[in-house]
């Protein structure tokens, strides 16, 4: 009977884990789900200010989360935003790479200014 009570205490604990792997999992999920709606978000004001069009926003969105997820939203949208205020050069087309650019010249400066200290 030990044994039965036993057993019954390790398959709940296993339970318990596995409903703690599988909540972890889903913050996960919705955490970068809510990233990608930030940066889609970002994106489309983007658009809106320098009135161009981007086409293909996924595969923007996907790429920015790939090459800087080093960067934490705030950043990249900073870096979005000064990008549309023409602080880094002026635009001739809204693109994944003109975007990029963008970011790529915000880590640079924010180096630079690490540097500095």
């Amino acid at each position: 009977q030990k044994m039965i009570l036993t057993l019954i205490k390790i398959k709940m604990e296993n339970q318990k884990l596995q409903i703690q792997i599988n909540s972890n999992k889903l913050l996960k999920e919705l955490e970068v789900q809510e990233f990608t709606d930030d940066i889609v978000q970002s994106l489309i004001i983007a658009m809106s200010r320098t009135q161009f069009e981007l086409l293909n926003l996924d595969d923007t969105c996907q790429l920015i989360k790939n090459e800087f997820r080093f960067l934490s939203l705030r950043e990249v949208r900073k870096a979005i935003t000064k990008g549309t205020a023409g602080e880094y050069g002026r635009s001739y087309k809204l693109s994944t790479q003109e975007v990029c650019y963008w970011i790529q010249q915000y880590v640079k400066d924010k180096n630079a200014k690490t540097l500095k200290l």
